[in-house]
C-alpha cells in the first residue's frame, strides 16, 4: 500500500498536479518501537565516543582550542553524511543526529572567546544556519533554523541584554528577522509549484518554519511578564527582556499592524468594512505601546492567509502574551495602563455588538413553526443571563467570605523574613517570606496547618506542623498553602500603589485575620513596633 501511494504521488508530481516538495517531505512509516530502540542504540554509541574525544583533547596540559574546532568540523561532516544515509538505515540517521550535537558542542567549545562573546555567538549562529541548509531532514532544519534566530539575537543584542552598556535591542533584530521571514516566504510562494525547484522549496519551507516560530516566541519574551501565566515567576526566565525606547521602533510596530490589516483585507474582501477597520486601529494603538506586537500580528496575518495554521496560532498566542505584558510595564502608572486596556476592550465589545454584520437568518422549513427561531433566541439569552448571574453570585460569595473573615477573624501578626529589595525595585508589589521553622518551610506537603503561639499583643510565634495533637491554651492553628515550591501563610506578596516602595520597605510583620478553623487572610503590613505603615 505504501509503495502504491509513493507511485501515485510521484506520478502526480510528474504531471504537475502537486509540488515535488510534497513528495520529498513524505517520510516512510517506521514502527515507533523500532525507532526508539534504534535511537537508544545510536545515542549510546555516539555519546561515549564524544566524551572520549573530549578527554583525549583535554589530556594535554594546554589543550589546543583549534583542535576542538577541527575535530568538531570533521564530526559535523560525518554527521551530515550519515543523515543523508538516514533513508537507508535508521540507526545511521540517529547516529548522525547524536554526532551533530557532539560536533556542534566541540566547535562551540573550541571557538568560544570570553573576551568576545558576541563574535562567538555569531559564529555559532552562522554554523547552525549552514547545518540547517545542509541536512535533509525537515524537522532538523526547523530546529537548527530556530537555534540560528536565538543565537543571532543573543549575538547582536548581547550588551543590551546582559550588561548595563547600551547596545542593539533584541526587538530590532527580531523585527528584521520577521521581515526576512516575510521576504523568504514571498520567494517560496514563487517557486513552490515549480518541479525543478522542489528540493529548494522543501528546504526553505522547513527553515522558514523554524525562523518564524522562534521569532514570534522571542518577541513575546521581549515583551516581559504577562498576566496570562504566573507573572511573578517569569522575571528570571526572560533573558531576552529589554527596554526599548518609543519612537522609530514604535512607528515600525504600528506600520506592521497596518500592513497586517491591509494584507488581511486584500486576502479576504469580507474584512473591508468599518468594524474591521476599527479593530485594526485598536491593534495599531496597542502596537505603539507594545513595540513587539506589530511584527507578530504581521506574521500571524501572513500565515493565516496562506494556510499555515500552526504558525498562525503560535503568533496569535504570542500576540495575546504581548498584550498582557503591557499591563506589567513600569513606564506608565497602573491606573493609566488599566484604563487603556479597558478602553480597548470596550471599543472591541462595541464593535462586536453593533458594528459587526449580523448573520442572516436561515429560512425556516415549511414544517417548522415560525416562532422556533425566537424560542431559540430566548433560551440563548436566558443561558447567557444565567451564566452572568452565576458569575456574580460566585464572585460576591467570595467577597462576602473574605469580608466576614476580616470582620470576625482574630488579628495575628507573623514576623517577616528580611525583605528582598529586588522585589521592591520591580514595582507594584513586595515579595513576602515568613520566619517559619526550617522543618515547616522544607515540608513536602501541598498544604498543612501551622501550630503557632499567640502572644497577648497578637504576635504569633510559629512552632510546628499540626499532627492532630491537642493544642495548648495559647496555641492556635494557621492554614499553610504551597506557593513557589514552599509552604506559605495565605500570600507570598503584598501589592501596593506605584511610588510607595519606601513606605512598605520598613515592614517587619504581616497582619492577618485568622478564623477558628485556621483560615488566614493577609490584610496589611506592620512596622517593627506593630505600628501601621
Amino acid at each position: 500500500m505504501s509503495k502504491r501511494m509513493d507511485n501515485i504521488l510521484h506520478e502526480a508530481a510528474l504531471q504537475g498536479l502537486i509540488s515535488d516538495a510534497v513528495v520529498a517531505s513524505q517520510d516512510k512509516e517506521r514502527p515507533w518501537a523500532v525507532v526508539v530502540m534504534t535511537a537508544i542504540a545510536a545515542w549510546f554509541a555516539a555519546i561515549p565516543l564524544g566524551i572520549l574525544v573530549v578527554l583525549v583533547l583535554l589530556s594535554d596540559a594546554k589543550p589546543d582550542e583549534g583542535a576542538f574546532v577541527a575535530v568538531g568540523v570533521l564530526v559535523l561532516g560525518a554527521a551530515v553524511a550519515m543523515l543523508y544515509q538516514g533513508g537507508k538505515s535508521l540507526f545511521v540517521e540517529q547516529l548522525g543526529v547524536a554526532s551533530l550535537i557532539v560536533g556542534t558542542a566541540l566547535v562551540g567549545f573550541g571557538s568560544f572567546d570570553s573576551k568576545s562573546v558576541q563574535s562567538s555567538l555569531g559564529l555559532m549562529a552562522l554554523l547552525t544556519m549552514i547545518l540547517a541548509v545542509s541536512v535533509p531532514q525537515g524537522w532538523l532544519r526547523a530546529l537548527l533554523a530556530a537555534s540560528f534566530v536565538s543565537l543571532l539575537t543573543l549575538s547582536v543584542s548581547y550588551r543590551q541584554i546582559y550588561s548595563a552598556t547600551t547596545g542593539v535591542p533584541a526587538e530590532y533584530v527580531l523585527n528584521f528577522m520577521a521581515f526576512a521571514w516575510i521576504g523568504g516566504h514571498a520567494v517560496l510562494r514563487r517557486i513552490e509549484h515549480k518541479p525543478e525547484s522542489a528540493r529548494i522549496a522543501s528546504a526553505m519551507e522547513s527553515i522558514l518554519t523554524g525562523v518564524g516560530a522562534m521569532t514570534v516566541l522571542l518577541l513575546a519574551l521581549c515583551a516581559g511578564r504577562t498576566f496570562l501565566f504566573g507573572a511573578a515567576h517569569l522575571s528570571s526566565m526572560l533573558p531576552f527582556h529589554t527596554s526599548v525606547p518609543a519612537g522609530a521602533t514604535a512607528l515600525v510596530s504600528v506600520a506592521c499592524a497596518l500592513l497586517a490589516a491591509a494584507w488581511s483585507m486584500r486576502q479576504w474582501p469580507a474584512l473591508r468594512s468599518f468594524w474591521f477597520g476599527t479593530v485594526a486601529a485598536t491593534a495599531a494603538c496597542l502596537c505603539w505601546f507594545s513595540v513587539a506586537l506589530g511584527a507578530v500580528l504581521l506574521v500571524c496575518a501572513v500565515c493565516a492567509a496562506n494556510g499555515r495554521r500552526n504558525l498562525a496560532l503560535l503568533a496569535a498566542a504570542s500576540a495575546l502574551w504581548i498584550v498582557g505584558a503591557f499591563y506589567f510595564q513600569l513606564a506608565w502608572p497602573l491606573g493609566i495602563k488599566a484604563a487603556v486596556l479597558a478602553a480597548c476592550g470596550a471599543l472591541l465589545g462595541a464593535v462586536a455588538r453593533y458594528a459587526m454584520p449580523a448573520e442572516a437568518p436561515a429560512e425556516a422549513p415549511l414544517h417548522v413553526p415560525l416562532r422556533a427561531p425566537a424560542t431559540r433566541e430566548r433560551w440563548r439569552r436566558l443561558a447567557i443571563g444565567g451564566a452572568g448571574a452565576l458569575v456574580l453570585v460566585v464572585a460576591n460569595a467570595a467577597i462576602w467570605e473574605k469580608e466576614t473573615l476580616i470582620r470576625n477573624g482574630a488579628p495575628v501578626y507573623v514576623e517577616l523574613a528580611p525583605v528582598d529589595p529586588r522585589s521592591l525595585m520591580q514595582g507594584d508589589y513586595m515579595a513576602l517570606n515568613y520566619a517559619l521553622p526550617p522543618e515547616v518551610a522544607l515540608s513536602a506537603a501541598d498544604a498543612a496547618m501551622l501550630v503557632a503561639r499567640r502572644a497577648p499583643n497578637g504576635v504569633a510565634t510559629p512552632l510546628r506542623i499540626h499532627e492532630g495533637e491537642a493544642l495548648a491554651a495559647d496555641e492556635m492553628l494557621i492554614e499553610l498553602v504551597r506557593k513557589k515550591g514552599r509552604l506559605m501563610i495565605a500570600s507570598d506578596a503584598w501589592y501596593f500603589a506605584e511610588g510607595e516602595a519606601e513606605r512598605w520597605s520598613h515592614a517587619r510583620y504581616g497582619e492577618f485575620r485568622v478564623d477558628a478553623k485556621g483560615k488566614a487572610l493577609l490584610v496589611g503590613l506592620r512596622g517593627p513596633k506593630l505600628e501601621a505603615l
